[in-house]
């Protein structure tokens, strides 16, 4: 029996590219609406400080949720960990 860990028929390279290629979609997505709020504003008839403010919202949750993520472990009883 191997115990070891299991070869992949992928390599570190295609993950590696695979991950850069998720992270450059993901930040295209989330500032994809700061260069049309202007636009946006117009097309729905709202000021544009109302745009931005829902943009800020989105942007705000992104940092919020990395804390409540961590105190619900903490809740549960699970030991939440830094950097190894």
């Amino acid at each position: 029996m191997d115990n070891g860990p299991s070869k992949s028929p992928y390599g570190l390279a295609w993950q590696s590219g695979a991950a850069t290629l998720y992270r450059l979609v993901l930040n295209t997505a989330r500032r994809f609406a700061y260069p049309f709020a202007p636009v946006l504003s117009r097309g729905l008839g709202v000021p544009l400080t109302a745009v931005t403010s829902l943009i800020a919202v989105n942007q705000a949750t992104g940092v919020v949720s990395a804390g409540i993520t961590a105190l619900a472990l903490v809740s549960l009883g699970l030991r939440v960990r830094g950097r190894r």
